[in-house]
């Protein structure tokens, strides 16, 4: 004789626990509630991702650079707008963007997105959501995804230079997330120079809005010239410096260069270098991983 109560139970708790593993699953592939960064700026909008830099124009020894995106939804219909913050200013809501909805498995490709956007020069790019896709467990931004890269234009063969351009999730936080890219609290990052013959190097940084002033301390070390810099930004800032004027000497090959929030304001802040050939201007991306600091 089956026990029907007992078969019920048992089924609704089988289905339970699957769905836990779900939403666990899901959670450690990046489905983030659009809840853990609401835009400060625009009520009902969430900042799901940051590009830390994109360009669309002229840059040195003729080259002219492009950012392509694709943004792809594998689950819901989702909305937002791309906002493209120009380098050198604090962002604003009301800087130049571009609306957007995206049904369930469509893709949506911009070959040069600053262009598409309205805009040109260099700057970062922030991917809002007003719509995230709807579940039964709230809102999330689970199979929304966004992919892009920067490339020289000026040969004339889009696609033979890319450089994939990482776009972060301003909610890691590097206490949680290993290998996270945003610099905050007691979290600096450093990256080794690297060798620079036919290479030119620039170093750039974005912070995030969290409503006051960023400090932060650029460092050099290591074999060579030893050199820092303290500098303070405004919020939803971005800007990109050659790490010469910024130091007042030249990197060398093997030295290292760290960037180093003011923990006691614990501004968050994304850094990376990029390296571009003389030659071919094909660019090289790399980001600043967060590591444990504990001084400033």
């Amino acid at each position: 004789m089956t026990n029907r109560s007992s078969t019920s139970a048992s089924r609704w708790m089988l289905c339970a626990a699957v769905v836990l593993v779900l939403l666990k699953a899901a959670e450690a592939y990046g489905a983030a509630n659009c809840d853990r960064n609401p835009n400060p700026q625009t009520p009902g909008e969430c900042l799901f991702q940051v590009l830390p830099v994109v360009m669309s124009g002229p840059g040195s020894n003729g080259a002219f650079f492009r950012t392509s995106l694709k943004l792809v939804s594998q689950s819901y219909t989702f909305s937002g707008r791309l906002v493209f913050h120009p380098a050198g200013q604090a962002g604003t809501d009301s800087d130049p963007s571009l609306a957007f909805t995206l049904t369930s498995g469509e893709l949506r490709t911009f070959s040069d997105v600053v262009e598409a956007i309205g805009a040109s020069g260099l700057g970062s790019l922030d991917v809002l959501l007003s719509t995230p896709g709807s579940q039964p467990y709230g809102l999330s931004t689970y199979g929304f995804y966004a992919f892009s890269e920067l490339y020289n234009d000026s040969i004339g063969r889009p696609g033979s230079t890319n450089e994939l351009v990482t776009s972060v999730d301003p909610t890691s936080n590097p206490f949680y997330t290993q290998g996270s890219n945003i610099l905050s609290l007691y979290y600096e990052g450093a990256v080794p120079v690297p060798n620079l013959e036919g290479r030119r190097l620039r170093l750039g940084v974005r912070t995030l809005d969290v409503g006051r002033p960023c400090e932060m301390l650029f460092e050099l070390y290591g074999t060579g010239p030893r050199a820092h810099s303290f500098q303070t930004f405004p919020p939803n800032y971005f800007q990109q410096f050659d790490p010469a004027s910024l130091f007042g000497v030249e990197p060398q090959e093997g030295q290292m260069i760290s960037v180093r929030p003011n923990p006691s304001i614990g501004c968050p802040t994304i850094a990376y270098i990029v390296i571009a050939d003389n030659v071919s201007n094909a660019p090289s991306i790399r980001l600043f991983h967060a590591t444990t600091s504990w001084t400033f």
